[in-house]
């Protein structure tokens, strides 16, 4: 107990002052707070004012990304054929475990013409690579690497599967790992011999 001639106050409140009083110098200090966020530029502004956001109903917004060979690979080069873009990340295990049964997935529809286009969000392209050749996949592998399509498509979980039918229109989503079926039943009315 600290005495003073005309208070008493006990030891463990002028504790508490002082590091409260530390707290809050440091706090306005602003000497433990992290490095700032630099803010956008106006042409980082005016470029994200300009992504078209995919509705559901609407027509796919169109896109180029880079596959692993460096090829540019637009989606509109398969219009007339349903297409599932498959938003993914090598560090999401869900991906990674579904990944592979998307080429029985796309081997089961390609007479119908189903194409699967697995679009890899904010990996660098050896590192998606390496993935990609451990899991064995046949089907395209795009590069996201600014995530402009993944903010185009209003991607917020990985894995998310968006649903196109031929005619470029975005018809469905599947957010997460979707249960045995599901996945068959939403593409099943995009196929030409169900329309």
């Amino acid at each position: 107990m600290i005495t003073f001639e005309f208070l008493r106050v006990p030891k463990s409140f002028v504790v508490l002052c002082i590091c409260v009083g530390i707290i809050a110098w440091v706090g306005f200090s602003g000497r433990w707070i992290s490095p700032r966020v630099a803010l956008p530029t106006m042409a980082e502004l005016r470029e994200e004012a300009e992504i078209r956001q995919a509705k559901v109903g609407e027509a796919a917004p169109d896109f180029t990304l880079t596959d692993l060979s460096g090829e540019a690979q637009s989606l509109s080069a398969y219009q007339g054929r349903p297409v599932i873009l498959y938003f993914w990340a090598s560090w999401c295990p869900y991906c990674t475990d579904e990944m592979p049964s998307l080429n029985d997935f796309r081997d089961a529809y390609q007479e119908e013409g189903l194409e699967v286009l697995a679009i890899n969000i904010l990996e660098s392209a050896e590192h998606v690579r390496k993935a990609v050749e451990e899991m064995k996949l046949t089907y395209p592998v795009l590069l996201d690497e600014s995530g402009r399509v993944t903010r185009s498509y209003l991607v917020r979980a990985t894995p998310t599967y968006i649903l196109i039918d031929s005619d470029g229109v975005y018809r469905d989503l599947v957010v997460g790992s979707p249960r045995k079926g599901v996945l068959e039943g939403k593409i099943a009315p995009l196929l030409p011999s169900n329309n």
